[in-house]
């Protein structure tokens, strides 16, 4: 791993806070049992392909060109071997178009492994031009045939367009028989589908046996969602105890959305008391993957200048790669930060160019910091957009004259928010209550 001192200090730093935060649910040999997991994003039903298809010689034995000869002369299992070795670089230079091609090989003659490695080339467009519905078929055929990833891999791109009552439940039908083989994703699907309140069959109970079931098996994203659950206390009784510990058994692990979690509890005091060092410690390492709402948090605790560590240049530059990536809310963040300490004409040209663009959005927090900071700008475009609606016809000046105030005060009057409108018109509830009754201007 990367920057592995940086990385095991904070690991003893945020255990340190879980080991006076709550005690251990679980036992030190049940700790060291536990089986080395994957992140979420890589957790897919691809990690439980059947191992049947995998070459029993070593890729680097093969006599590679003899492999290609016996595959290309209708050798299923050569087929399958060379594809292996075209689709994993492993001695020979990786080509995923050559690995496609020896699949459908394999999968015109109707080898379930060949044909799961094809629909998801095809679901991805990796190696072949993409095709969601040859995909689906391809699965089906799998789903026929046995084959459990195929099963597990139908269900979730079926969950992904699911609409009806019945998409959901054949998704749900799917991943039971999945389940039932002890294939370790199905299971994770369907604790989530289980745990939704809306899905066609919910049953909280059984999800969190599925998603324990899953932690105690070390995989990272149950143990996530679970710690999840337990912190939020929405669908199941909150237990911060245990969420605490399941979420530094993740950060063990080099979970990063467990340790952007543990940050955030830890920052809000939800579970042990506020410790910013550590926060920013949590932050540091999630935001070093990429992560962008790690990269976002850790911008708004550098910009902080009642932090331990405050960096303003750092955490505007953060905000504004955020901003390049269309990063949402990222702007507005930035815009506070450039008006926070005197700000120079050219940060005060930035942030009136980012509230202007939000509150022409409908943000009525953004229109409320044009009231505070810029407030002739804020009401010409009160002028503007009452004018394109008929309560106002003069010219538009920017300024807060008598025709504005009765322009306004008619608008308020005919949406019902004249209690908040009488305030004044440059109060920040006033200009929060006037966004959200019109709603993005000009249209």
């Amino acid at each position: 791993m990367a920057h592995q001192p940086r990385f095991f200090l904070i690991v003893l730093a945020a255990l340190a806070i879980c080991s006076v935060g709550a005690p251990s649910v679980r036992s030190a040999n049940a700790d060291s049992a536990l089986v080395p997991v994957v992140e979420e994003n890589t957790c897919t039903p691809q990690a439980a392909e059947n191992t049947t298809d995998s070459p029993n010689a070593s890729p680097q034995q093969a006599d590679i060109g003899a492999l290609v000869e016996q595959a290309e002369a209708g050798d299923v299992r050569s087929q399958v071997r060379i594809a292996r070795l075209y689709e994993k670089g492993i001695g020979i230079e990786s080509d995923m178009t050559l690995a496609v091609r020896y699949w459908r090989m394999a999968e015109s003659a109707g080898h379930a492994g060949a044909r799961y490695k094809l629909a998801r080339a095809l679901l991805s467009g990796t190696g072949i031009a993409s095709d969601p519905v040859e995909a689906r078929r391809l699965l089906r055929l799998g789903v026929d045939q046995g084959h459990t990833s195929s099963i597990a891999t139908l269900a979730r791109a079926l969950e992904s367009d699911a609409v009806s009552p019945a998409d959901f439940a054949e998704v749900m039908d799917l991943y039971e028989t999945a389940v039932e083989a002890g294939h370790a994703y199905a299971r994770y699907r369907l604790a989530l589908l289980l745990a939704d309140p809306e899905s066609v069959a919910p049953d909280i109970v059984r999800a969190v046996a599925l998603l324990r079931q899953s932690e105690a098996e070390g995989h990272t994203s149950a143990r996530y969602r679970l710690a999840r659950m337990l912190l939020d206390g929405t669908v199941v009784d909150a237990d911060p105890a245990e969420a605490l510990q399941l979420l530094c058994l993740g950060v063990e692990s080099g979970h990063i959305s467990s340790a952007i979690a543990l940050a955030r509890a830890i920052d809000t005091g939800r579970i042990v008391s506020a410790d910013t060092g550590v926060t920013l410690e949590l932050l540091e390492f999630a935001a070093a993957s990429g992560h962008q709402s790690a990269r976002y948090r850790l911008a708004r605790l550098l910009a902080d200048s009642d932090s331990v560590a405050p960096n303003r240049p750092r955490a505007r530059l953060l905000l504004e790669d955020l901003i390049q990536e269309g990063y949402s809310r990222a702007s507005f963040t930035l815009a506070d930060h450039l008006m926070a300490v005197r700000p120079s004409p050219q940060d005060r040209a930035q942030a009136l160019t980012i509230w202007t663009s939000e509150a022409e959005q409908g943000n009525g927090r953004a229109l409320a910091r044009l009231a505070r900071h810029f407030p002739n700008d804020y009401v010409r475009l009160l002028q503007s957009e009452l004018a394109h609606r008929g309560y106002y016809r003069q010219r538009q000046s920017g300024y807060l004259t008598l025709a504005t105030i009765e322009a306004i005060t008619a608008f308020c009057l005919d949406t019902d928010i004249s209690d908040t409108c009488r305030l004044g018109p440059m109060r920040s509830a006033t200009a929060r209550a006037l966004a959200g009754a019109m709603g993005p201007l000009g249209i």
